[in-house]
């Protein structure tokens, strides 16, 4: 019987984000298993892996804002701006007000030029396969959000900076060392990353890091998903099962906004989303969760 649910995973260091789930892939053979947003294989911290029908909700999880807790060394460039790449500058040490006062232009919304080595995709190419061959070419800046960014810790004599970073989804946190060494006059790159929230979701519910037990997204969680909760009769519940289509009008009155709708049942389980599309509801993914295990 296929599994259905989310899991909170927190990625080890030195292993890409799709190579890391091999085990939950074993815990659940059956089902099929994919992650909403990948971390760079230096990186660790949260994937929130979606197991069975619930990988086709991935694509309201994939715009969810970020924290990071980030490791920048100050004074040392590197080509791919992370510590797998090779050095490629060297510059001063800015002193601690420097970078202090250098932060509000990084705070709101900025635009951001994207890591030349990153996964988008210019003319139909990846930009890293691009930047290996040696290539030419530009990325274009693209609108990002930075909602808060500290520097918690400085040690100016190493050049080595840690910095608590919230950010909207699409933001590069390397571009970010980039930038802000730039403003101070240097080079900088991520030396360590860890990624510590995901939306509503954080390493700190992680209780059983072995075990990889299966959640189900509750009304809470869905409105924290930016989804209006809709709850169904039992009649309304197997016509939406079925994907009857003159249930949408009548759902329609009960919608109070904009928003996508989570459709959950009497049994208090998600059953699948409805799609708001300019005030007219179209059926999105459903989850038959009665002949699947949470």
């Amino acid at each position: 019987m296929s599994a259905l649910g989310y899991i909170l995973f927190d990625k080890p260091a030195h292993v890409t984000s799709f190579a890391a789930l091999k085990a939950i892939r074993k815990t659940y053979p059956d089902s099929k298993t994919g992650h909403s947003g990948t971390l760079d294989s230096f990186a660790t911290g949260l994937l929130v892996v979606l197991v069975g029908s619930y990988s086709r909700l991935a694509p309201w999880f994939v715009g969810l804002d970020k924290v990071y807790q980030a490791s920048f060394q100050f004074g040392i460039g590197t080509d791919t701006l992370d510590p797998v790449g090779k050095e490629d500058s060297r510059g001063s040490i800015p002193d601690e007000e420097a970078i202090k006062s250098s932060l509000s232009r990084f705070v709101g919304q900025i635009e951001q030029i994207p890591p030349r080595y990153s996964a988008l995709h210019v003319q139909g190419q990846r930009a890293s396969d691009l930047a290996l061959k040696g290539k030419d070419f530009q990325l274009k800046a693209r609108p990002i959000t930075v909602y808060a960014l500290e520097l918690q810790n400085y040690d100016e004599a190493s050049g080595k900076a840690e910095f608590r970073i919230h950010c909207s989804s699409g933001t590069y946190v390397r571009a970010l060392a980039r930038d802000i060494a730039r403003a101070c006059g240097t080079c900088a790159h991520v030396s360590a990353l860890r990624r510590t929230r995901i939306g509503p979701f954080s390493l700190d519910q992680i209780d059983r890091p072995l075990e990889f037990p299966l959640h189900a997204i509750d009304p809470d969680t869905a409105s924290a998903l930016g989804l209006e909760v809709l709850r169904l009769t039992e009649s309304q519940t197997q016509l939406f099962s079925n994907g009857h289509t003159a249930l949408l009008d009548e759902l329609r009155a009960s919608a109070g906004g904009l928003q996508d709708l989570a459709v959950f049942g009497q049994d208090s389980r998600l059953k699948g989303i409805l799609k708001n599309s300019q005030n007219r509801l179209v059926y999105g993914p459903v989850l038959h969760s009665s002949r699947e295990d949470y």
